[in-house]
């Protein structure tokens, strides 16, 4: 593989700091996203690198943003417990896959109670576009392609 292998350092960088998030969690006895939603908004933007992106969000806003959201916490977090959150699995749309497998994949996750799928894209936006916009008329009959 060539490249300056940027792709790899980042994918080794995130592992690190989703490992840190996993013993961080383990070492207060919870999981990470009760971790995340027990923190006060000054603690969450006290954890955010804002350099590449103040540009387009400073921490004054976020912290704005957070403290918004701060009234009915409570309430959104039972409903968490109650419903669940909506997850997608990503084993049905791997760049290689053709259309057919894409179906019968999604077909399969279906069965077996998944209701979002993440299609990998990036190749060519015309093939992007088609693969998308099929699998979701095939399964779905009112998809919005």
């Amino acid at each position: 593989m060539g490249g300056s292998g940027k792709g790899r350092d980042s994918s080794r960088t995130r592992g690190r700091i989703n490992a840190v998030w996993d013993l961080w969690a383990k070492s207060v006895g919870k999981p990470v996203w009760k971790l995340v939603a027990d923190l006060k908004p000054e603690q969450i933007i006290s954890l955010i690198d804002f350099r590449h992106i103040q540009d387009v969000l400073t921490p004054a806003e976020a912290l704005d943003m957070l403290r918004q959201q701060t009234p009915g916490r409570e309430r959104r977090e039972a409903q968490l417990r109650a419903e669940g959150y909506p997850a997608y699995t990503t084993s049905v749309g791997w760049l290689g896959y053709d259309d057919d497998k894409v179906r019968r994949l999604c077909r399969e996750a279906l069965a077996q109670g998944w209701n979002n799928f993440k299609i990998k894209v990036g190749r060519n936006l015309e093939e992007d576009i088609r693969r998308c916009a099929s699998s979701g008329k095939k399964l779905v009959p009112n998809a919005v392609s």
